[in-house]
C-alpha cells in the first residue's frame, strides 16, 4: 500500500512542494503499469498487504543515505552539543557534495571523519547501483534486501570494540565477510570461520549463559 504522501517528489522547491501535496492525488502521480522504486517500511499483517514509500532510507553502520530528499540530521540520541554541532556540518558538506540527504547515526559519535566519508560513500556506490538494476528491470522484482541478519551483525555490531565474528557455517561466513568487505573492510578479519569437534555453542557454552 502507498499513501500518496510517500510518493517520492522533487524536493529541491519547498514552496511548490507543499503544493503539489496539498493537490496530491494518487492517480494524478501515478498510472497504471508505471515501475517505480519503493522500499516496504511495514510487513504484511492479517488481511493487509505491505506498506510501501517512495522516500527510501539506505542504513549503513555510521550514516543513513537519503536518496530522495535533500535532509542533514544528526541521531536524537547523541546528546552532546559541540559533538551534534560538529556531526551535523558533516551532514551538511556530505548532503551538497553528493545531493542525497544525510543522518548521521548514533554509532557515529566520536567517529573520525575520514570514517564517516568512506561509510557514505558505500552507500551512495549502493544507491548507483539499485538505480543502475531499476533502470534495467523489465519486471517488478527485489533489489535490496536489508534485513538479513548477516547483514545487520555487520552493520550494527561489528566495531572496533568487537574483537571477533565466529561462526561454524561456511557459507554464513562467506557472507558475513562479504558484507564486511563492503562496509568495514578493515574489521573483516575479525570475522573467523571456527572448526572444533563440539558445536561452538556447546564449546563456549552460549545456551547455559
Amino acid at each position: 500500500f502507498l499513501y500518496a504522501g510517500d510518493i517520492s517528489l522533487d524536493t529541491r522547491d519547498q514552496q511548490q512542494l507543499r503544493a503539489q501535496l496539498e493537490q496530491a492525488r494518487i492517480e494524478k502521480m501515478l498510472h497504471s503499469g508505471q515501475m517505480i522504486v519503493c522500499q516496504v517500511t511495514k510487513e504484511p499483517g492479517g488481511t493487509k498487504g505491505p506498506r510501501i514509500t517512495g522516500n527510501l532510507t539506505l542504513p549503513g553502520r555510521l550514516c543513513v543515505l537519503l536518496p530522495t530528499v535533500r535532509y542533514a540530521g544528526v541521531s536524537r540520541k547523541i546528546e552532546d552539543e559541540a559533538e551534534r554541532g560538529r556531526l551535523f556540518a558533516l551532514a551538511q558538506a556530505l548532503l551538497e557534495e553528493y545531493g542525497f540527504g544525510a543522518i548521521i547515526r548514533t554509532a557515529g559519535e566520536g567517529a573520525g571523519e575520514a570514517a564517516l566519508r568512506a561509510d557514505f560513500a558505500r552507500l551512495a556506490a549502493m544507491w548507483k547501483r539499485i538505480e543502475t538494476e531499476a533502470t534495467h528491470s523489465a519486471t517488478p522484482r527485489l533489489i535490496q534486501s536489508d534485513g538479513d541478519l548477516p547483514l545487520m551483525a555487520v552493520r550494527e555490531m561489528l566495531d572496533e570494540g568487537i574483537t571477533q565474528i565466529r561462526t561454524e557455517d561456511e557459507a554464513l561466513y562467506e557472507e558475513l565477510v562479504q558484507n564486511a568487505r563492503l562496509m568495514t573492510p578493515e574489521l573483516a578479519p575479525r570475522i573467523q570461520l571456527c572448526r572444533f569437534e563440539a558445536p561452538l555453542f556447546d564449546l563456549l557454552r552460549v545456551d547455559h549463559q
